[in-house]
């Protein structure tokens, strides 16, 4: 452990000894309890509950610095602590606090010190005083139980009196759920948390089901509520628990972007991890169902021309009864009786004589239309609801521009969006025309907890066009639908060889393989596109072909650096990100290059390549810890979860422009516009210097650099190749074993997505 230099606080812990005429020492290491009296505040959050006091330690008369997350905690409050030592730069040797309990004071200097130090509103110092003068060891015993006498001290009349014990409650109260929390297992810094979602029904709801803390407090997963379940004296084979971890299942599942379970899946996973015999797991199912905790349907053999399979058991098609959740259940049934709605009511207003339009918007375009091209316009401007997919440079943008041109002629409202802010602004430049996140289309209230149009209050508009559908989930593609008129029209642009979604389902790919909805798929690849090798590496990927650059034109460069050792490639990335490609291209490392890796684990894995990169790129500043993790001043960091409140979303990637280390909280800026994280909200921020495929889609970058190594096996999947090497505009670096290169262009099996909108849009469920 690193050492520091003594400041001017007495008797840290830990020995000594001089040196240039200052004490250096290193803090004790290891977990240390302590008891003592809050001697002083340096700050306070009471939002967070983050604290930083002195605390008096009067069995051997010294003084320490102790921080951490304690709700409700004040100047002469008796504490007992537990917690690791750790060294401050700017505070040096301080106690951060893991555990806490606040003992109530006995003394009359200890509850005058408790009351006059601000932690009860309506009481100050002197009233402080004059309290204890009165009442002596009695005084808090009054508050609480005889607040009627309060009015005996000068200065307190009835309605202060009220004041003064309902703020003494509210503080007992949280010490109270504190205490319990943390007597069943819970950190402090989650125990703030659940207190903060739950306030003083936190007793009671944790008691009643501490199951609901996985669902309902982001950070705290079944693990961490079932040890807490098990010291509320829940049984390893309760029906209660098994029928909880079932739901838990349910919605691990939907992250991993499944609709639904078949009953053997979701048995056998639940079975596992509660370690009980599958008979019990399965008899809890009928009880599921009966409470409308779960759904259950026949869905029948799943076809594997839908979508491909990819081996291993999870990827198995079985046949037999599924069980979704509730909310997935209704939309995904939603979802395909709307676009069948949409689809068989005639849209109102103008029917499009497309061979008298044709030649009138090749001249407004000034090119003429590629054959594919005019039957993706015409099936656009003529069917009440279309799909058009293709890859890169096959004109899916120009064809989005001849249907606006087209139906904009005859008069039509229209509305653009796509699901993410960056595919938005993309989509507006490229059309010159408005465009929006779906979101923000559909008017999402965080403070209603819903969507502002929907079917009650329809868009008023007459043609709605998404692009990157790829990425549009089940339950926004529902509220989407829901939210149109019957005559409205949907054009639905995508390419469908992408990734899917983030959240559950496969909506462009389902749709089309549904066979109900018109669908144009362009594959040819138009000159201009030709002439990037990135364009040209996209398609070859797609078709497994190996991949080999051609001559460089000095547009879309790519290239790739072999390597079969993990280690060295990560310094090939480190190199590559911080010298070669803006030494040569002009190109700022952190706004322009981004790294992409198949997965988060390994040494070139994202969390790695970060905590690399951030040393390298982004080395001093202002800094909050997180956990392993650092965040810094002018950080690239990426949200990891929807916020609604602060309309910040899964995978949107900002810089941080503010760092407050006494309140822990940071400003990032996403686009120009400013939001503010407190420390409760740091988990849902990570370094972006590096980030996964996955959570790349929607973006493009001027550079990509991607690893492609042995230790991503589980990983290597065509897709994932090719969505990658889409997401780079000017410049792609692949860092790759040969292996694992031929390995991602072979297998062009994807993992199964449980889900049956196919088999609802053609009305077989």
């Amino acid at each position: 452990m690193s050492k520091y230099k003594q400041t001017s606080h007495r008797g840290r812990p830990g020995g000594g000894r001089s040196v240039q005429g200052q004490l250096v020492e290193r803090p004790p290491e290891g977990e240390e309890q302590v008891v003592g009296v809050v001697d002083h505040v340096y700050y306070s959050n009471e939002e967070t509950g983050w604290c930083a006091l002195r605390v008096e330690l009067p069995a051997s008369g010294r003084t320490i610095r102790v921080a951490g997350v304690m709700p409700g905690i004040g100047v002469g409050d008796p504490v007992e602590m537990a917690g690791e030592w750790t060294m401050d730069k700017k505070w040096g040797a301080q106690l951060k606090v893991k555990r806490y309990e606040i003992r109530v004071p006995t003394t009359d200097e200890g509850i005058r010190k408790y009351l006059g130090s601000g932690m009860v509103p309506g009481i100050g110092a002197g009233m402080a005083s004059r309290l204890v003068d009165h009442f002596g060891s009695h005084t808090l015993d009054v508050i609480d139980t005889a607040p009627q006498r309060l009015v005996e001290v000068e200065g307190i009349g009835p309605k202060r009196a009220k004041s003064i014990k309902e703020s003494f409650s509210a503080q007992r109260d949280l010490r109270q759920v504190m205490v319990f929390l943390q007597g069943h297992g819970v950190s402090a810094g989650r125990a703030a948390k659940i207190y903060k979602r739950y306030g003083d029904e936190t007793v009671r709801q944790v008691q009643q089901n501490p199951y609901r803390l996985a669902d309902d407090v982001f950070g705290i997963g079944f693990v961490l509520a079932d040890r807490v379940a098990g010291r509320l004296g829940v049984q390893q084979r309760s029906p209660f628990r098994i029928q909880a971890g079932l739901v838990y299942e349910l919605g691990k599942a939907t992250e991993e972007g499944h609709l639904y379970l078949p009953a053997e899946q979701l048995v056998t996973r639940a079975a596992s991890r509660l370690e009980v015999d599958r008979a019990l797991v399965e008899a809890q199912l009928p009880d599921l169902v009966q409470t409308r905790q779960v759904v259950c349907q026949e869905v029948g053999q799943e076809l594997s021309q839908e979508l491909p399979l990819a081996t291993g058991e999870d990827d198995v098609p079985l046949a037999g009864p599924a069980y979704y959740k509730p909310a997935l259940h209704f939309q995904e049934r939603t979802l395909a009786q709307r676009l069948r709605c949409l689809i068989e009511t005639p849209a109102h207003l103008v029917t499009v004589n497309w061979s008298r339009r044709r030649a009138w918007v090749e001249e407004k375009l000034r090119l003429k239309l590629a054959p594919e091209q005019a039957r993706a316009v015409e099936c656009a401007v003529t069917e009440k609801v279309a799909v058009i997919t293709g890859g890169p440079g096959t004109g899916k943008t120009t064809i989005i521009r001849g249907i606006l041109e087209v139906l904009e002629k005859e008069g039509l409202r229209i509305e653009l969006a796509a699901p993410t802010g960056r595919a938005a602004k993309r989509m507006q430049e490229a059309t010159g025309r408005p465009a929006r996140t779906v979101h923000r289309m559909l008017e999402f209230a965080p403070a209603a907890g819903g969507f502002g149009r929907t079917a009650e209050h329809p868009l008023e508009t007459d043609l709605v066009v998404i692009d990157e559908v790829s990425m549009l989930d089940v339950p926004l593609a529902c509220a989407l639908v829901r939210a149109l008129h019957d005559e409205t029209r949907l054009v639905l642009v995508g390419d469908s060889d992408q990734l899917p979604s983030v959240g559950p389902g496969a909506v462009l790919a389902q749709t089309i393989a549904s066979g109900v909805v018109p669908t144009v798929r362009l594959t040819e690849v138009f000159r201009q596109a030709a002439r990037s090798q990135i364009v040209m590496c996209a398609h070859q990927v797609n078709q497994g072909h190996a991949i080999e650059p051609p001559p460089s034109t000095g547009e879309g460069e790519l290239f790739v650096v072999q390597t079969d050792d993990s280690t060295r490639a990560a310094e090939i990335i480190e190199r590559l990100v911080v010298e070669r490609i803006p030494r040569r291209y002009g190109l700022d490392p952190v706004d322009d290059v981004q790294v992409l890796s198949p997965t988060k684990r390994g040494v070139t894995g994202t969390l790695q390549l970060n905590a690399h990169l951030q040393r390298v790129l982004n080395p001093g500043g202002a800094e909050l810890s997180r956990g392993d993790h650092v965040l810094r001043f002018a950080d690239k960091v990426m949200q990891i979860k929807n916020d609604y409140d602060k309309e910040v979303f899964n995978g949107d990637v900002g810089r941080v422009v503010g760092v407050d280390t006494d309140a822990r909280s940071l400003k990032v800026s996403f686009d120009g516009r400013v939001v503010s994280y407190g420390k409760e909200d740091l988990d849902k921020l990570v370094l972006a210097y590096a980030c996964t495929v996955h959570k790349s889609q929607g973006s493009e970058y001027p550079a990509v650099v991607l690893p492609l190594l042995g230790e991503h096996y589980m990983m290597l999947q065509r897709n994932l190749l090719y969505t990658a090497v889409t997401r780079a505009r000017q410049l792609l670096v692949l860092v790759a074993a040969p292996r694992a290169l031929r390995r991602a262009l072979g297998n062009d099996l994807v993992r199964l997505r449980h889900t049956a909108l196919a088999r609802r849009l053609r009305g077989d469920l």
